[in-house]
């Protein structure tokens, strides 16, 4: 008997000397080389790129693993992601109650240089998934159930994180540096934090170039509530900050949050490579609140003492609301010398997104709005002086309503009404008023010009027709009668155009084969320093480009030039039509023409008309048919 349990007690120091020796010597084995090696072929066979760790520790008695300069390199060699160092510690004792507690995760110096191809794809997807081709099996799908344990993560940090990223054809690269990141989390009571802060983020793409920026985060998740903190963002002179919270984040969504920026205009415009004048600041205040899916917002734009597009204004405000998928313009206001620029109106998107702002539009033309724009300008002249030199006081009124959005949907009216009073102009006499109205409408791809009329010292203008927008058909007449030229054109920058005027102007046909018909006839027509008279012009042209020129008369005194003539226009204005029998017929009386240039201005004057002269004379199919000079005398 004793010699039985002698053996089984040798037996047992035996098997206990075999199980600590063969646990020291796995021990021993896993964290070797060898065993590094053994593991890294066993992963490098499995994947196109290739992984590699310079060395690693293991601890099973307060278990931590230690990794250091980890990296994965493409299948080309190129190197992807990596780190510096990282290790991990766990609790062993919340595994009997379901719980894997990491106590710490330290993650130091990580990279990462990604980047997507046209052909490839993500370089970092390349590296790992071996091709296939793209088939999901029953087996190969991810198990959708919940996870059987809960994972606590009690302190992750990461420090000194770079990453760069680069789209294809390297239209635009993303590189960040100095991340640091801290964060913890229990997976079952859905709770965690999180603080990321980037400190040097730059960017660049073909289309804009901001400024280097810092980034810096802060979000809470505790339970259904979601609370961003802070997330700001500091670029140049742009900084923008964004807080808020999200509830009910795993049911319906209920947001309220509040987004402030400042920046420079002049930054904005170097940003996005505009040429115009840009200058000033630009303050903005973005509230949303209410359903994820149908929020409420507000949004309010400012500007003062500065330049859109170089165009100075005192105070420019947009304040916009949307409230149950509609939107109220309340205002938008520019402001310049005493004078203000208003929009207002609202924008209705409730029967084209019925269910939410988020859905698919049923019909994006069930769109409905109305717009009206007020101007009250008590001195115009700091508005426009930048392109012409003129004062005067000018109010107005512009009113669209309609419904829809693409040209073949919009239903919609314009009409305007503007006035100008006192309006004083280089080389006018006395100050204009003027009056101009305007109502038009648009439905069904077609645009009609009811009326267009303008009223002012010496000038009576009215007009009306339509286009159509499919077929490119048109039709218009306008009406012109002004008794003195000079007065009204000056306000205009024309002062040296003197005289009076009947004109009468028709169209016709469509865009691709106009058609027209113009009888103009002015007294006492002078232009700068030439005087030619009387002059009457009767043309016409037809859908087919043949122009009938059937009157053509100038009388200064007893000088009379008379003619007729015809030519055909290849289709789209492409040139005259060498084929057909272009002519010109012109009968002088009493003419001459002076070659005595005493300026540079007449110089150049009669030089064009010689040129236009001879090209019609050399052209191989016109033909002057007859010149009749009875007496010469000048003009």
């Amino acid at each position: 008997m004793k010699t039985m349990m002698k053996f089984i007690l040798l037996s047992a120091a035996a098997l206990a000397a075999v199980v600590i020796i063969v646990c020291c010597g796995a021990l021993w084995w896993i964290q070797s080389s060898h065993a590094l090696a053994w593991v890294q072929s066993r992963i490098n066979s499995r994947i196109p790129g290739t992984i590699a760790v310079e060395h690693h520790r293991l601890s099973p008695w307060k278990p931590r693993v230690d990794l250091h300069g980890v990296a994965l390199y493409g299948p080309r060699g190129a190197p992807l992601v990596g780190f510096d160092h990282f290790f991990v510690v766990l609790d062993w004792w919340p595994l009997v109650r379901g719980e894997i507690r990491i106590e710490q995760v330290l993650l130091t110096e990580p990279w990462a240089d990604l980047a997507v191809h046209a052909t490839h794809g993500l370089n970092l997807s390349a590296a790992l998934i071996p091709d296939a081709d793209g088939k999901e099996t029953e087996s190969h799908r991810p198990d959708q159930s919940g996870f059987p344990l809960n994972i606590t993560v009690q302190d992750f940090r990461m420090t000194g994180g770079r990453m760069s990223f680069t789209a294809p054809d390297d239209s635009s690269r993303l590189n960040a540096t100095e991340i640091t990141l801290s964060a913890a989390g229990n997976i079952m009571d859905r709770s965690g934090s999180l603080d990321l802060k980037m400190r040097d983020v730059r960017f660049n793409s073909d289309a804009i170039h901001p400024e280097p920026a810092s980034i810096d985060l802060q979000v809470r998740l505790d339970g259904g509530r979601l609370v961003v903190s802070a997330f700001n963002v500091v670029s140049g002179q742009t900084e923008a900050r964004l807080s808020g919270t999200a509830d009910q984040i795993y049911g319906s969504p209920k947001v309220e949050g509040t987004l402030t920026a400042e920046t420079r205009l002049e930054e904005l415009a170097k940003v996005f490579g505009l040429s115009a004048s840009f200058s000033g600041p630009l303050k903005a205040r973005l509230t949303v609140s209410g359903d994820a899916i149908n929020p409420d917002a507000g949004l309010v734009l400012s500007v003062e003492d500065s330049r859109l597009a170089g165009q100075p204004v005192d105070r420019g405000d947009l304040s916009l609301r949307l409230q149950d998928r509609q939107v109220s313009i309340d205002p938008l206001s520019f402001r310049l010398a005493d004078g203000s620029v208003t929009l207002s109106g609202s924008v209705n998107l409730r029967e084209a997104f019925p269910e939410n702002l988020f859905s698919s539009p049923t019909d994006i033309d069930n769109i409905d709005y109305t717009l009206d724009v007020v101007q009250d300008i008590p001195d115009f002249n700091p508005w426009v002086n930048r392109f012409i030199d003129l004062s005067g006081r000018m109010t107005g009124r512009w009113s669209l309503s309609g419904k829809g959005v693409t040209p073949a949907g919009i239903s919609a009216s314009l009409s305007m009404s503007g006035s100008g009073q006192d309006l004083m102009a280089p080389g006018m006499d006395r100050p204009l008023n003027a009056d101009v109205n305007l109502a038009t409408q648009m439905d069904q791809g077609k645009i009609t010009i009811a009326s267009i009329e303008t009223v002012s010292d010496g000038l009576e203008l009215a007009g009306d027709g339509y286009f159509q927008i499919d077929d490119q058909a048109l039709a218009g007449n306008l009406v012109v009668t002004a008794v003195d030229l000079a007065h009204t054109l000056a306000v205009v920058g024309l002062p040296f155009v003197e005289g009076a005027c009947n004109a009468a102007l028709s169209v016709g046909g469509s865009l691709r084969q106009p058609q027209f018909s113009a009888d103009v006839a002015a007294k006492n027509l002078k232009i700068d320093a030439y005087t030619l008279g009387n002059v009457s012009i009767k043309a016409a042209m037809d859908s087919e480009g043949r122009l009938q020129l059937t009157d053509l008369a100038l009388q200064n005194k007893d000088s009379r030039v008379q003619g007729h003539g015809r030519l055909r226009l290849l289709p789209q204005g492409l040139g005259i039509d060498t084929t057909y029998q272009n002519a010109l017929e012109l009968s002088l009386e009493n003419v001459s023409i002076v070659l005595v240039l005493r300026n540079k201005i007449m110089k150049r004057w009669v030089w064009i008309h010689r040129m236009i002269f001879s090209i019609l004379i050399m052209h191989k199919n016109w033909e002057m048919k007859k010149v009749a000079i009875h007496q010469m005398m000048k003009w």
